[in-house]
């Protein structure tokens, strides 16, 4: 679906304002936004449609800031309109770099993706809080029952969240944490591994 948004709107040759982009990093960082903002503005009409119409809206976002910014997507983006393969690694680009902007917009269209296709498994250990660690988004470590740190995606509200407001009165106390494993693409290792995300935390009595 994704493929047939592209083609269309390359045939028919948008054009548009072109923001001082220097970097394929700087571009991504552009659409992602504009992907953000256009999104947010149908989320409500969009979240009861299903997954197709998930898909439809997002692939149309995506494209629409394509579009303004062509002439640096052909200078820094390698994108073949004939190969899936490189569509589908371009949208998962955009994805994770949403996740900056918008996490609590891009986690629920993809959980409204995800609700009608798999169904997540989830986990859970039991330990203490460690630290919080803030980088393009909250990076919550826990110490397991053998010690052993657990590092976790904080993406947006989940339930017990406000627990860790006073990280101080979590100090030895024993927590319940529930999580999820996600696979997203990695720019460090420039491949895809799972991210471990919460999903609740809890004390235990």
């Amino acid at each position: 679906m994704i493929k047939n948004i592209f083609t269309c709107i390359c045939i028919l040759s948008f054009s548009g304002l072109f923001a001082q982009i220097d970097s394929k990093e700087a571009l991504l960082e552009v659409i992602a936004k504009e992907t953000c903002d256009c999104i947010s503005s149908k989320i409500e009409d969009v979240m009861e449609a299903g997954a197709a119409k998930v898909e439809l809206e997002f692939g149309l976002c995506i494209m629409e800031s394509y579009s303004k910014h062509k002439k640096n997507a052909d200078k820094y983006l390698n994108i073949s309109f004939s190969n899936d393969a490189s569509l589908e690694k371009f949208g998962e680009e955009i994805g994770i770099t949403m996740v900056g902007y918008c996490p609590n917009v891009f986690m629920a269209f993809a959980g409204n993706h995800e609700d009608e296709e798999t169904i997540i498994e989830s986990f859970d250990i039991y330990g203490e809080f460690s630290k919080i660690k803030t980088e393009q988004f909250n990076l919550v470590y826990f110490k397991d029952n053998n010690t052993r740190e657990q590092k976790m995606l904080w993406f947006g509200y989940f339930e017990g969240s406000n627990l860790l407001n006073d990280t101080s009165a979590l100090k030895g106390q024993k927590l319940h944490v529930i999580y999820e494993e996600i696979e997203l693409y990695d720019p460090n290792i420039t491949d895809y591994r799972n991210f471990k995300v919460l999903k609740k935390i809890e004390k235990v009595e």
